[in-house]
């Protein structure tokens, strides 16, 4: 049976503008309403949107017209998915004139449990969502037998193929428990075809992805893993006893996230919410040590109860390189350092002296760490993966896990999650890192056996070690958004993995999922096995908890799920001590944020405490690369007169990057904001004046002078960048020195300032960057070039390494570029298109001396005999390709 369409134009189109007379708008709008009422009984209106009267969605993409009802679309307004008592407030996004529609659904379709075309009917439980759809059911007798439509452009039936075509020329093909999608409807197919490869993502406009069906394996073998800690009978009998006493809201109110400041605690112990979360760059009060830790007693006491059993909250931050949102605490070099420094111990310390710092504030929770494998330097997040080598991130992940949570089995578990430890989460799940053209929340495309072996093998490590949280990235995973992906999070994560933690949104991700979410409402990202929803802005969360509770009675939500994220959620938090009903291997309830904090004050421990910054320090001077050292320049003679000059000698700020004190960075915070810290050049005048040498600081380098210092050291820098702030995007050169980065112009004048005014003096570079950049123009104009990524409050650590107080035993984690477009030298002379790679095994050195220096894994050494990196007298003049584009 044919689709029938009864279409109602009510003035200008949508793409007109607004009509002068809002009056008359008004009553044009409260017409339209009356006749809808009038039409379809069953539904309620406002001026913004249809919205079902039982799940609060708009009908426009959510729900399928009933036998005998009606649905209405606002076309190409706002889609809303919030209460009607929201409504209102969003009027100025659709108040213009515009067509609606009202399409009556025959009853057949509906029996025979076809989907609302281009859409997933999130209206229908999900058995209903995933049965086989195949041929029309016989008619019963007395019934007169319809003939099944053909799959056209048009908005028509599906067929008994399970093909739909809709107007906006989107299908889709739902064939046993598969779900295959493309932009043209033409390339429909059978669901056990693949997807034409001309249907592959471009842009955001093409996409062509397969969901892979709900069931308690996986689709290609993927690991058991000896998942830690073991389940506590004890421990989870009780849990079932909370969770069955709750109420639905309740429960519901677990799995939000909500914001401090800018929430009421009390309204929150009145709704019983489960976990608060503050944003990078949140200040809370005067926002020292004692302000937010008296803010952590707060929220410790206004915690809920269920029959005397106190259920308290958790407050999670993004501590990603230390404890970074606080100026005095200690600031740790960016992830990319450490994979330079690739040392496991130093990890665990690292993590140790995280969990310590978060606790002195009152914190529980760190979102952290990250275990992308950054496979395109273009990528604004390539300094928060370790490397492009999945098995230096897993190992590297799981000590950080080990530092943060403590030991799942040492000492009996006696450690794990106790009050001197904090919870971990494992981000982004998965393949974050591997987006095309390095584009931050990207598509990925692979196959799933790539999947597992390349993205993957971090999130077995962290199981392994105890993570207690997975976070799930904004990125998709051969075009479907990952937070909304059942098979990668339910179907691999939790049942193939064994994972029993908890799986948290990113900030807000479940909007993300389009057209089917928006803030306050998201079945998708329920269903696919989410546990906890950050809704950080104004009450959102709310309306989230309000519609999820009506999704739920009405059989879009399986209760089912609800309980297990509200199982895992509570397992967290009594393996942490919370809930005093249940015992731990450490023994007592976690005490609260202020005894907690006296505990460790009486260990010694502080912000920025000297043993945390020296554990700091010996980073930053494990971290640093060598990349060149013309006639052995360094290390540097003692005693010395140096000239330091350039934008990142003297701040704090751009020597510690992205999500410092702020989440982007700012290159103009003060260095008084970051108290007890120290620059490069500080830890440069320190070290001179130990060895009897001397100091000059020039910001621009005009200083220079011929025959007047022994030695340049120049700090050029990326300016700072966080995520989307930092890509790269294709055709820009993925160089230090491109169109639209004035620092890194600022930077090459430097050194030809340098060279013309003191052409006689060795200059030594060292380059402050959360990525590697090609920088051939700027390694040429120095005698000796030192990766020094983000090295965070202690700049100290440079000065020991420059003047050999330190070795230098660092390695490129990734592929360093040695032409602006390509990722390797040979491949760069042949031209082509656009190529970022950090592991692609291209690099410079053919007919040279020192092939391996740019490749992941190299780095020259003071030590002339050392076999990893061989003798270099004089590095051979680097080519200086002029490229303004890349081809994509």
């Amino acid at each position: 049976m044919v689709l029938i369409g009864l279409l109602l134009t009510i003035g200008r189109g949508a793409d007109e503008e607004q009509p002068d007379d809002e009056e008359d708008l008004d009553g044009r709008l409260r017409g339209l309403e009356q006749r809808a009422a009038a039409t379809c009984p069953n539904r309620e209106f406002s001026t913004v949107a249809c919205l079902d009267s039982v799940t609060q969605r708009n009908l426009d993409t959510k729900q399928e017209c009933e036998s005998n009802g009606c649905c209405w679309d606002a076309t190409n307004t706002h889609q809303t998915l919030e209460p009607v008592a929201h409504a209102q407030q969003r009027r100025s996004y659709t108040r213009r004139a515009v067509p609606l529609r009202c399409y009556h659904t025959p009853k057949s379709a509906h029996q025979h449990g076809i989907q609302a075309p281009g859409h997933a009917d999130w209206s229908q439980p999900p058995t209903a969502r995933t049965q086989q759809v195949s041929a029309p059911p016989q008619p019963q007798s007395g019934e007169k037998a319809e003939k099944s439509p053909t799959c056209s452009a048009k908005f028509r039936d599906c067929n008994k193929t399970g093909c739909c075509a809709d107007e906006k020329f989107q299908c889709r093909i739902t064939q046993g428990s598969l779900l295959a999608k493309s932009r043209n409807w033409a390339q429909c197919r059978l669901a056990s075809e693949p997807c034409p490869p001309s249907a592959k993502e471009r842009g955001w406009g093409w996409y062509c992805w397969t969901l892979q069906p709900k069931t308690g394996g996986a689709l290609i073998p993927w690991p058991k893993l000896k998942v830690a800690p073991p389940k506590d009978p004890h421990m989870e009998a009780e849990i079932k006893r909370i969770v069955g006493g709750l109420t639905l809201e309740q429960k519901l109110a677990q799995m939000v996230q909500v914001h401090s400041p800018g929430t009421d605690p009390s309204y929150m112990k009145e709704k019983f919410v489960g976990t608060i979360i503050s944003g990078a760059g949140t200040r809370i009060g005067s926002h020292t040590e004692a302000a937010w830790l008296a803010q952590a007693e707060v929220f410790y006491n206004a915690a809920p109860s269920y029959k005397g059993v106190k259920v308290p909250y958790m407050w999670g931050i993004d501590a990603v390189h230390g404890h970074h949102n606080h100026g005095s605490a200690t600031i740790f070099p960016h992830n990319i350092a450490l994979g330079a420094a690739n040392d496991v111990e130093l990890m665990k310390r690292i993590g140790r002296v995280t969990a310590i710092e978060l606790a002195l504030t009152g914190l529980d929770w760190t979102f952290a760490p990250c275990l992308a494998v950054p496979q395109n330097a273009r990528w604004g997040r390539t300094y928060e993966g370790y490397s492009a080598f999945s098995e230096t991130v897993a190992r590297l992940g799981a000590a950080m896990v080990t530092g943060l949570q403590g030991h799942p089995h040492k000492d009996g578990g006696k450690y794990y999650l106790d009050a001197t430890h904090v919870l971990a989460t494992a981000k982004h799940w998965i393949a974050d890192g591997g987006t095309q053209h390095g584009k931050n929340t990207g598509p990925a495309f692979m196959s799933e056996e790539e999947l597992r072996s390349k993205h993957a093998p971090g999130y077995f490590a962290a199981i392994e070690a105890g993570v207690g949280a997975i976070m799930v990235s904004f990125s998709s995973y051969n075009g479907l958004q990952l937070h909304a992906h059942e098979y990668l999070i339910n179907g691999v994560l939790k049942n193939a993995l064994g994972f029993d933690g908890l799986v948290i949104s990113d900030w807000e991700g479940h909007h993300w999922v389009w057209p089917s979410c928006t803030k306050w409402s998201c079945p998708p990202s329920v269903n696919a096995g989410i546990d906890i929803f950050m809704v950080p802005t104004n009450n959102d969360w709310v309306g989230f908890i309000e519609n999820t509770a009506k999704q739920v009675r009405a059989g879009i939500v399986p209760m089912e799920r609800i309980d297990d994220a509200v199982t895992r959620i509570l397992r967290v938090k009594a393996r942490m001590g919370f809930i005093s009903s249940i015992s731990t291997p450490h023994g007592k309830p976690r005490p609260s944020p202020q005894r907690r904090a006296q505990m460790l004050k009486d260990m010694g421990h502080s912000l920025g405490a000297p043993g945390h910054r020296k554990v700091a320090r010996e980073a930053v001077q494990k971290s640093l690369v060598l990349l060149k050292n013309d006639r052995q320049i360094l290390p540097l003679k003692k005693p010395s007169r140096l000239l330091v000059v350039g934008r990142g000698a003297d701040s704090i700020a751009v020597q510690s990057g992205g999500w410092t004190y702020t989440w982007q960075g700012d290159k103009k915070a003060p260095n008084e904001v970051f108290v007890g810290a120290t620059t490069i050049l500080a830890g440069l005048r320190q070290k001179a004046a130990q060895k009897g040498g001397s100091v000059e600081y020039s910001f621009d380098g005009k200083a220079a002078r011929k025959g007047a210092f022994d030695a340049i050291i120049a700090v050029i820098a990326e300016d700072p960048y966080a995520e989307d702030g930092g890509d790269i995007t294709v055709p820009r050169p993925f160089s230090h020195v491109r169109p639209q980065n004035p620092a890194g112009y600022f930077d090459l004048h430097l050194l030809r300032t340098l060279r013309k005014q003191a052409p006689d003096t060795p200059v030594v570079t060292v380059f402050l960057t959360g990525r590697p950049l090609y920088t051939n123009n700027l390694i040429n104009l120095s005698d000796a070039f030192v990766v020094a990524w983000l090295v965070g409050s202690e700049g100290g650590g440079v000065a020991d390494v420059l003047y050999a107080d330190a070795p230098v035993s660092g390695h490129l984690p990734y592929d360093w570029p040695t032409h602006p477009c390509k990722s390797g030298g040979k491949q760069a002379k042949k031209g082509g298109r656009d190529d970022a790679k950090t592991n692609s095994t291209f690099f410079v050195g053919e007919g040279g001396h020192w092939p391996a220096v740019f490749e992941m894994g190299g780095g020259l050494s003071y030590k002339d005999n050392d076999n990893d990196s061989p003798k270099v007298t004089k590095m051979q003049t680097l080519e200086e390709p002029e490229v303004e584009t890349c081809h994509s």
